[in-house]
């Protein structure tokens, strides 16, 4: 017969036995949960736009803030298949106010984000203007000149355009109203970097929401995957506002101020992305740097002349077109003839008289 202690002994081991099933079923059950579910920091994409149709802002994708025929869009060559150009026009200050809001497509307002587009400036912008970006318009706040506050939340954060330097470049920058501002208008940050104008420009932004009442939330740029903003101090949202997050991307794109344009200014744009981690500018570059050559059997060398500095384009200042059936002139020759020769041809001092 069993001793006291040994039947003891063989109930805790029974028991032990038990348990131990058990923690080996709930650890199959957990393996095979775990096995099936998507992973948690699985990538999003909310827009994915690459202006293919001629009509791309009539989808699904956009809540237009403007009613009747207020934008001004043709459909050009792009960086890869078509692109948009929207025509700022004079007299008028918005060329496109189109909102993109997370929670009308179904998803929860995030607190990161990034944006990437590539665009093209093919007139020099006479004042500064605002183009796509982040923002958050909970109130009557964040634009017109009507900054956040504890009572009016918000915040915005588009870039902004301006002439830049030498007449050649277009500066661009963060157009932010925050709660950190002094005035009444959003603050002007320029970055580092200007865009020539009349070539494509890669431009990716970033906004991390703030831990709400401290100074930590970021604002980031890159122009042609090189970094040419960054902060890290913005605050968004006070203490009390921890329900603002990024609630809308705005394909905006707006001239002023006060004052509109006295003459046409396009900009173009492709290969628009919004998501929840950076997009980067790809393998992706210009196919041409002129919208009329890329169906000309000399494609090639005409791109060679203008790396190379020998052409320039025929319609200045914007440059965006080479004419590759136009006659050329002589003094149009003389022009050629001395970019390619400078430097490589020894002209000799003019005789002594």
């Amino acid at each position: 017969g069993l001793k006291p202690a040994d039947h003891l002994i063989m109930v805790r081991t029974a028991g032990l036995t038990r348990r131990m099933g058990l923690l080996v079923a709930a650890a199959a059950v957990i393996s095979g949960t775990l096995a099936i579910a998507p992973p948690a920091s699985a990538d999003t994409t909310w827009i994915d736009e690459g202006f293919e149709s001629s009509s791309w802002e009539d989808g699904s994708t956009w809540w237009n803030w403007l009613s009747g025929d207020y934008i001004s869009r043709s459909q050009i060559p792009g960086i890869e298949g078509n692109g948009t150009r929207i025509t700022m026009k004079p007299g008028r200050h918005a060329a496109a106010m189109l909102n993109y809001q997370f929670s009308r497509h179904g998803y929860s307002q995030p607190d990161e984000a990034w944006f990437r587009y590539w665009m093209r400036f093919e007139a020099l912008p006479e004042e500064t203007g605002k183009l796509p970006g982040f923002m958050a318009l909970y109130s009557s706040s964040a634009r017109g000149q009507v900054p956040p506050s504890e009572s009016r939340p918000g915040w915005s954060a588009r870039v902004l355009f301006g002439p830049g330097d030498g007449g050649t470049n277009v500066r661009l920058g963060y157009y932010l109203y925050w709660l950190g501002q002094s005035q009444s208008y959003g603050d002007g940050l320029w970055w580092s970097e200007q865009a020539p104008l009349g070539e494509w420009v890669c431009v990716e932004g970033h906004v991390a929401m703030n831990t709400p009442g401290a100074r930590n939330g970021e604002l980031n740029a890159w122009m042609n995957g090189d970094p040419v903003f960054e902060r890290d101090d913005i605050l968004y949202r006070s203490s009390s506002q921890a329900s603002v997050h990024i609630r809308d991307f705005m394909l905006e794109v707006y001239y002023g101020g006060s004052s509109t344009p006295s003459r046409d200014t396009p900009v173009s744009f492709d290969g628009l992305v919004v998501a929840d981690h950076r997009v980067g500018c790809g393998d992706a570059a210009p196919r041409s740097s002129f919208e009329d050559t890329a169906g000309s059997p000399f494609v090639e060398d005409i791109e060679w002349l203008a790396d190379v500095g020998i052409t320039k384009g025929c319609n200045p200042s914007a440059n965006t077109r080479f004419c590759p059936d136009q006659a050329v002139t002589r003094g149009q020759m003389a022009a050629f003839l001395h970019r390619a020769l400078d430097g490589v041809v020894d002209v000799p001092p003019p005789p002594a008289p």
